[in-house]
């Protein structure tokens, strides 16, 4: 297999070279935005967040083929027990109860870091949150499970957002994205 594409920037897709496996060696070309979420071996992939496609014999060769993200925490047991038990995600332990969780999607923005006296984030700041599809929905859900939020939801343009403690003693965004 060979990964053959990359960003067509006159039209703003991406594109790339798969390989089917357990047939002929034929090759094809599809468009990411149509396969974008056959990232984790085209094991299972998400067409959007509430229909999945298995695709098991279908494999995608990235340069880049994910993104780890961490959360420092001054309660990182209470943190990642957080995660897997009130968040549902699904993890790894690689070891001394250390876990590595499951990420079903994501996506990276990059935003202008802050002029002198603002109050947006320095250069170099990163920031983590989550989206799901129904936040209204979610956020009930996760304060059936004893999630505390710390504000309602509001419409920031982009989505509605919210933000609810996490062990540790810190905040993250939860937002139903417009995009």
């Amino acid at each position: 297999m060979h990964h053959l594409g990359g960003w067509d920037s006159r039209v703003q897709v991406a594109c790339c070279k798969v390989q089917v496996a357990g047939g002929p060696k034929v090759v094809e070309t599809y468009c990411l935005s149509i396969l974008f979420c056959l990232l984790q071996g085209a094991r299972c992939g998400r067409i959007n967040s509430r229909l999945k496609i298995e695709v098991p014999y279908l494999k995608i060769l990235f340069m880049i083929k994910g993104m780890h993200a961490m959360f420092y925490s001054s309660d990182a047991d209470g943190l990642r027990k957080f995660f897997r038990d009130k968040l549902g995600l699904k993890a790894t332990d690689v070891g001394d109860g250390w876990l590595i969780f499951e990420i079903p999607e994501a996506d990276l923005g990059c935003h202008p870091a802050n002029s002198p006296g603002e109050d947006e984030a320095n250069s170099g700041t990163a920031d983590i949150s989550f989206y799901c599809d129904d936040i209204q929905q979610t956020v009930e859900e996760l304060k059936a499970k004893g999630v505390k939020f710390t504000n309602e939801i509001e419409d920031h343009g982009y989505g509605f957002v919210t933000h609810f403690q996490v062990p540790g003693n810190f905040t993250v965004q939860l937002y139903q994205p417009k995009y």
